[in-house]
């Protein structure tokens, strides 16, 4: 599986969202009340990406696309942030969704939007009860977080 240029970074102040697919489905039995299931354990997660390319960027760009990825048929690793900061992503690349951008600019503004198999939000990492944490801790669940961290991968292996 390809990897996306490391030197291509997708900026994040514009033209970078997410949204999840819809992974219930209403079930519609007669006579009782309305109740939905899931369809999969994990909806795939569409992410729009906008990047700034110079035109030897671009050049890599157009050969990962044409070459590495087959024109989008071929899925591949990117880093991206999908709401637990930035990691890395399985992603297929929309191919309709591809547009460019040029201008008179030197560089060029190329869309796309990705669609994530799974994201690190989805695994639950705290079971569901990351709203609870935020509801006792507040805005110290980073600090609280940060500290459970290095007790575990520094304490507890001595």
């Amino acid at each position: 599986m390809a990897d996306f240029p490391d030197n291509i970074k997708a900026i994040v102040t514009q033209g970078y969202s997410f949204s999840s697919s819809l992974n219930a489905i209403p079930d519609s039995l007669t006579g009782a009340n309305f109740s939905q299931a899931l369809d999969f354990k994990y909806a795939p997660v569409n992410l729009n990406v906008g990047l700034v390319l110079t035109p030897a960027e671009l050049q890599q760009f157009q050969d990962f696309y044409y070459n590495e990825i087959n024109t989008s048929a071929s899925k591949f690793n990117m880093n991206l942030d999908s709401g637990m900061g930035v990691e890395p992503h399985v992603v297929y690349l929309l191919g309709e969704t591809l547009s460019f951008d040029g201008g008179k600019n030197p560089t060029t503004i190329v869309n796309f939007e990705v669609l994530a198999e799974r994201t690190t939000a989805q695994d639950a990492p705290f079971g569901g009860g990351l709203s609870d944490l935020y509801d006792e801790y507040g805005d110290g669940l980073d600090d609280l977080l940060d500290a459970l961290a290095i007790f575990v991968l520094e304490v507890l292996p001595e």
